[in-house]
């Protein structure tokens, strides 16, 4: 994913990649139902000590698959406690998942 955030920036103006998340364990969510996914996913990410989020400023979550969404709501909830509002999200892929 780093390779397509790297491109997007080289071609748009005024944006800057900066990795600003943090994996805080390295569970694998492959396999797992929505509901353990969505619980392993909320205490999966943190913001990196050195990086302030501001209020000002749109940020663009990458990721390469959306299954149930929980990585990415997940990041982003832990964006918007650290002082981000304007956030979106870039997905390459989508799986059709179906709980069961």
């Amino acid at each position: 994913m780093l390779w397509l955030a790297r491109e997007l920036c080289r071609m748009g103006e005024n944006l800057k990649l900066e990795p600003i998340l943090e994996r805080l364990n390295k569970t694998v969510q492959v396999g797992k139902s929505a509901k353990v996914r969505r619980e392993q996913a909320k205490q999966a990410y943190g913001v990196k000590k050195e990086v302030r989020l501001r209020g000002d400023i749109h940020y663009v979550l990458f990721d390469d698959v959306w299954t149930t969404g929980s990585s990415m709501r997940a990041a982003a909830e832990v964006m918007r406690n650290a002082g981000a509002c304007k956030i979106s999200a870039l997905v390459l892929m989508s799986n059709d998942y179906v709980e069961s």
